[in-house]
């Protein structure tokens, strides 16, 4: 149902999409550039890299909290202005709110995995190491790539709401088409 749920999401949203596996492969490519590192580089590089992807998963789990707390907010006060909106401007924040809540759940899960003491795993294989490095080399630009497309909806779904709220009479796609009784009522007020 989840992987149903985000084809639809990347196929409805092609711009959100292109823009957040653009990042993610951004993300890749350096790693391709590095090169392959040995056992004790991984480890050394692992080491480095945990605290700033810890750091990275936190503020991506926070900025999703806020996120879903901020379209709440946001189906307040598209319900509180004048106009009707179409189905399809709800169907919208109904995606974005399952892209916002993959994405934190997503990173949760990815912080707690990588959330070990590397430091600590003595007499462990150098495969380990280097396996373990570049999953989370994967793993960060995932999550990379997930907040961008996150952030390129709110933002076509905030442009959409302001320039249906800021333009006075637009005849803007998502925007509901009044019936003549609904029309006759606006005119007389």
């Amino acid at each position: 149902m989840i992987v149903k749920r985000l084809k639809l999401l990347a196929k409805r949203n092609t711009k959100a999409a292109a823009i957040g596996f653009s990042v993610t492969a951004i993300g890749l490519t350096g790693t391709l550039l590095i090169g392959e590192i040995t056992g004790y580089e991984a480890e050394q590089s692992l080491q480095r890299t945990l605290p700033n992807i810890n750091m990275l998963c936190n503020t991506i789990i926070l900025a999703s909290a806020t996120i879903l707390a901020l379209l709440l907010t946001l189906l307040g006060f598209s319900s509180s202005i004048e106009a009707k909106l179409k189905e399809a401007f709800y169907q919208r924040v109904e995606q974005l709110a399952f892209f916002v809540s993959s994405t934190f759940v997503i990173t949760m899960v990815i912080f707690l995995l990588l959330n070990f003491p590397a430091s600590n795993a003595d007499g462990l294989p150098s495969l380990w190491f280097q396996s373990v490095y570049y999953i989370t080399i994967v793993c960060s630009a995932l999550v990379g790539g997930m907040i961008v497309g996150v952030i390129v909806l709110l933002y076509e779904t905030v442009a959409d709401l302001t320039e249906i709220v800021g333009v006075e009479g637009s005849e803007h796609r998502l925007l509901a088409d009044l019936d003549s009784h609904e029309q006759a009522q606006q005119k007389n007020v």
